[in-house]
C-alpha cells in the first residue's frame, strides 16, 4: 500500500471517529444528533485540527535529546481540550466558562474525544510507532 492510500485512509478513519463522536456528543449535549448534524461537526473537528497541526507545525522546533512522546502529550492534550470544547460551545452555546465546564457530561465527552483522537493516532496514522511521534503532523 502506498503512502498516499494510508494517508487517505488514515485521514478517513479519522474522520468516521470524528463524526461518530460527535454523534454522542450532540445526543449527549443537545438530546438529539441527525447524521447530518454528527458528520458536519465530525469534518469541523478534523478542519480545527489542521489549523491547529500546522500551526503547532510552524512554532514547534523539536530539540535533540528531547522525548517526543512527553512533547506530543504535553502539546496535544490541552490543543485537543481546546478543539473538542470549541465543538461543545457550538453545539451548545454557553455562558462564560466553556472552557472549563462544570457539567460532568461535557467534561466526560471532551475527555473521551482526546483519548479517541490519541487512539486513532496511534493505531493508524502511517508509520507510527510507540518510539516516534509526529509533533505537528496537520491533522490533530
Amino acid at each position: 500500500m502506498t503512502e498516499s492510500v494510508e494517508f487517505a485512509l488514515y485521514v478517513g478513519a479519522k474522520l468516521l471517529a470524528y463524526a461518530a463522536w460527535a454523534g454522542l456528543g450532540l445526543r449527549l449535549l443537545r438530546g438529539r444528533a441527525t447524521l447530518s448534524g454528527a458528520l458536519g461537526f465530525g469534518l469541523l473537528r478534523l478542519a480545527l485540527g489542521v489549523v491547529f497541526g500546522v500551526t503547532i507545525f510552524v512554532v514547534y522546533h523539536p530539540q535533540a535529546g528531547r522525548d517526543l512522546l512527553l512533547d506530543y502529550v504535553l502539546i496535544y492534550v490541552p490543543v485537543r481540550w481546546l478543539e473538542w470544547s470549541l465543538l461543545a460551545l457550538l453545539m451548545v452555546p454557553q455562558r462564560p466558562g466553556w472552557l472549563l465546564p462544570r457539567d460532568g457530561r461535557q467534561i466526560a465527552w471532551r475527555l473521551g474525544g482526546i483519548v479517541l483522537s490519541f487512539a486513532v493516532d496511534m493505531l493508524l496514522y502511517p508509520g507510527s510507532s510507540a518510539s516516534r511521534f509526529c509533533v505537528g503532523r496537520c491533522l490533530c
